[in-house]
């Protein structure tokens, strides 16, 4: 079961770090606490899946990478072309579709 009361966001993600294996590159404005209440036991993918909708909630998102993947706020993901992560059931994904054959206006 998972309880986390006003936790830090920060330690939040050393704590997703430490149970998944995942390395994280945590954007200098990432802040904020957590208030999380579960009355069931949750797995490793289901922790993951939460840890991506609060950090959705907070206004930050995963950006997945090879080795690490970065931990930004959504305003900045439109500048970067790496894959956005998806694993959340509630996820929005973005993409750019070129136009062709048609006028811009």
């Amino acid at each position: 079961m998972l309880n986390l009361k006003n936790m830090e966001l920060v330690t939040l993600i050393n704590t997703v770090s430490e149970v998944t294996g995942k390395n994280f590159i945590i954007d200098p404005g990432v802040k904020g606490r957590v208030n999380v209440v579960s009355t069931t036991e949750i797995d490793n993918d289901e922790f993951y899946h939460l840890f991506l909708s609060i950090l959705q909630a907070h206004g930050y998102i995963v950006v997945e990478g090879e080795e690490f993947s970065k931990i930004l706020p959504q305003a900045n993901t439109k500048n970067n072309s790496t894959q956005i992560s998806s694993m959340a059931n509630d996820s929005i994904i973005t993409t750019a579709i070129p136009i062709k054959n048609v006028v811009a206006s």
